[in-house]
């Protein structure tokens, strides 16, 4: 891949990086890090990345560095108690986008965050990233029949916490 190339990947994925690791992750801070990872790792690899399935690498990538960061903070925080904040961070939006989003975003948001982390996965690459079932499966090195029922599973639990919290699906 040359640098245009790479330059274009980063351009038009940027923000799917970037608001992926938030959403896994639930701290700005956090998913800015993984985002400037992530596209040190591109650049890292850019002879071995194939443009055509740049998108895919680099969700694949975010999730794995998603991970990762998550498990480092459990162990920080079985390590240091409550010294360190618990690795799944509440993902309730801030005050601007609560007051912009309304009612129904932020219930969706607290009901995504209730979710097991592989469940919350599944559910934003494909239904906030518009990932197909086939890239999904690859980014999660998985079979696309487990991949499909994963997704149905967490539509399910993710319909329940939503009737839960008042809303109407």
């Amino acid at each position: 891949m040359d640098t245009d190339t790479y330059q274009d990947l980063v351009v038009r994925h940027k923000n799917l990086v970037h608001g992926y690791a938030y959403r896994m992750l639930g701290n700005r801070e956090d998913a800015r890090d993984v985002a400037q990872e992530v596209l040190i790792r591109l650049w890292e690899n850019r002879e071995k990345v194939i443009p055509d399935s740049g998108k895919a690498w680099l969700l694949r990538t975010t999730y794995r560095l998603c991970v990762d960061r998550t498990r480092r903070k459990k162990v920080r925080s079985e390590v240091f108690g409550d010294a360190v904040l618990d690795p799944v961070a509440d993902v309730t939006p801030n005050p601007e986008k609560q007051s912009a989003a309304g009612e129904l975003g932020r219930a969706i948001e607290a009901a995504l965050g209730q979710l097991r982390k592989e469940d919350r996965t599944v559910v934003l690459l494909r239904e906030v990233h518009h990932t197909s079932y086939e890239e999904i499966a690859r980014i999660l090195s998985q079979p696309l029949g487990t991949v499909k029922a994963r997704l149905h599973r967490a539509r399910i639990r993710l319909r329940r916490e939503l009737v839960e919290a008042g809303v109407t699906p």
